[in-house]
């Protein structure tokens, strides 16, 4: 069974993380996001 995959800037615009997909589309190819200190750089 497949696992649903969800967009990295979506996910952040929804927990409140970001204002906007572009703003998080931003932060994710600058390098900023982080999960468990792996640098996650494809918002899709």
């Amino acid at each position: 069974m497949k696992t649903k995959k969800e967009r990295l800037d979506v996910l952040l615009v929804e927990r409140g993380l970001a204002e906007t997909r572009e703003k998080a589309k931003r932060a994710v190819m600058a390098g900023l996001v982080f999960s468990n200190e792996s640098r996650l750089d494809k918002p899709g």
